[in-house]
């Protein structure tokens, strides 16, 4: 047989019927169209062979048999389970339209708090990573608002440290809350000053670097994330 897709696929099941071998016919009047004489007629085996197989289901009308068997069958069992296939289907399709506005209630509800949540931290939230990262820039200011702060705790320290006192009858002054004391003495100073007690000579101020990645938007959210 030619190599043609829809013949392959007509020949391809268990059960071949009229309807089959004049498809079958036809598709041969095209790829054996070259084989054709003076007379109209074709001289390709192939061709001559299905033309006789549809004359032999002709003959008598033995065609009509096979043909009201299929319709039969069409009728008590086809048709029945494309039926219950459509039924399965519509409801199929009404779940998913019913998870479909679900979805898009639960969509608009994460909007909302993906926005509360930004605005929480302080970011608009279109490129996340990058955003974040800046507000390193505010830190400096923040830790030294802490500082200032911080300073109206030495009266809450020193009467924590005297009721140590008290209740342990020891000296706890340099070990009660030594971080506090050091910020409430000296203020936001180096951890080099914490440690050794004495600031260090040169203090340099490192930035952080922003990675490409963050820097070309790769981790940006959609225009209408928020």
């Amino acid at each position: 047989m030619p190599a043609v897709d829809e013949i392959a696929n007509l020949l391809a099941g268990t059960y071949i019927n009229y309807f089959h071998c004049l498809r079958i016919v036809e598709l041969l009047k095209e790829t054996e169209s070259s084989t054709k004489n003076i007379f109209g007629q074709y001289s390709s085996q192939r061709m001559k062979d299905w033309v006789e197989i549809v004359k032999l289901y002709e003959k008598d009308n033995i065609y009509l048999a096979e043909a009201a068997q299929l319709l039969v069958r069409n009728i008590m069992y086809e048709l029945p389970s494309l039926k219950r296939q459509l039924t399965k289907c519509k409801q199929l399709q009404d779940e998913s339209a019913k998870k479909e506005l679900d979805y898009a209630k639960n969509e608009h509800a994460m909007r909302e708090n993906y926005a509360a949540s930004c605005k929480q931290i302080g970011i608009e939230g279109k490129n996340v990573k990058k955003e974040l990262l800046s507000l390193l820039d505010e830190l400096p200011e923040a830790l030294g608002s802490v500082a200032v702060s911080s300073k109206k705790l030495a009266l809450v320290r020193n009467y924590y440290v005297s009721f140590l006192k008290f209740t342990l009858n020891r000296d706890v002054e340099n070990t009660c809350l030594p971080v506090l004391k050091h910020i409430i003495e000296k203020g936001n100073t180096t951890t080099f000053e914490w440690r050794t007690g004495e600031p260090p000579d040169v203090v340099e101020v490192t930035t952080p670097v922003i990675p490409l990645d963050v820097e070309s938007g790769s981790t940006e959210a959609p225009d209408d994330q928020v």
